[in-house]
């Protein structure tokens, strides 16, 4: 593994990078974690991902460090790589084992790393969904939060590769749609951008609450609404939304093919990728 890694403030080679065999988060699956997007060194939306890990981290009592302590970590783990662009992750844990299951630590462990964009994250291909017979099951908090305890999506993600897809779209268990394995579904019907709401259990997306963000001030209605599959069928578009990607539009669902001409899609792709490339902190 190359680069380098900071974890708990210190910047240190990436085949070197340790955490203790004791700590929660590997124990238990004990922490949190945030995906960012970087480009030309800048961290895209770095204070909301940074609010979202604050809020999750209070859910599970876990404790946050200082956050301009985080910020600094961010920026070192940026800059002792040297991408310009790539994907950074930041994985909070709740620290080093020191009771039983419902105890807790002395400290939370910190972890900063950063990698290149894979190649799939540099393609504007339109991507082939299909919907899952893996079912989103409601979270254990009052919002779903980014715990690193993701097998749920991890499984959830081997099934859409096995099956030929590019992404994977999750249903509730009343068959409603939810989200993506990595990502917030929409779907744009007669001109009306549509997603999920939060209360269906689904993640609050940093890239969607900014894509909601963008389709008001671009005077495109939208809506926070349930929606089944038939509804994903007819839709005459449909993209999905990450961090790492922004907005991807989809060149089908379920082995259906949508129109070429994604207006309200492209456009919100075109003025997420603008304000990525712009942004100032």
């Amino acid at each position: 593994m190359e680069g380098f890694v900071c974890i708990d403030g210190e910047i240190v080679p990436a085949g070197e990078a340790r955490v203790p065999v004791s700590d929660r988060g590997l124990l238990y699956g004990d922490g949190l974690f945030e995906t960012m997007r970087v480009e030309e060194g800048r961290v895209h939306l770095r204070e909301r991902h940074l609010r979202r890990l604050v809020d999750a981290a209070g859910m599970l009592e876990i404790t946050v460090p200082e956050i301009e302590s985080i910020r600094e970590s961010l920026s070192a783990t940026v800059n002792a790589n040297r991408l310009s662009r790539g994907i950074l992750r930041l994985t909070l844990t709740r620290g080093i084992q020191r009771e039983g299951l419902g105890g807790d630590s002395d400290r939370p462990t910190l972890i900063v790393s950063q990698r290149p964009l894979l190649q799939s994250q540099n393609q504007f291909a339109r991507p082939r969904l299909i919907t899952l017979d893996r079912r989103l099951s409601p979270p254990d908090t009052p919002t779903r939060i980014k715990s690193t305890s993701h097998l749920t999506y991890v499984l959830a993600a081997r099934e859409a590769a096995r099956r030929g897809a590019d992404e994977g779209v999750m249903l509730t268990p009343d068959g409603l749609v939810a989200e993506g394995t990595i990502a917030n579904i929409f779907i744009v019907r007669g001109g009306v951008l549509l997603t999920a709401p939060i209360s269906l259990g689904v993640l609050p997306g940093i890239a969607r609450g900014r894509v909601l963000e963008l389709a008001a001030a671009l005077g495109i209605e939208a809506r926070e609404i349930a929606f089944d599959r038939e509804a994903l069928h007819g839709a005459d578009e449909c993209f999905f939304t990450n961090a790492a990607r922004g907005v991807v539009v989809a060149g089908s669902v379920d082995g259906i093919a949508l129109a070429a001409d994604a207006p309200i899609g492209t456009r919100l792709a075109l003025a997420y990728r603008e304000e990525m490339a712009n942004e100032e902190l």
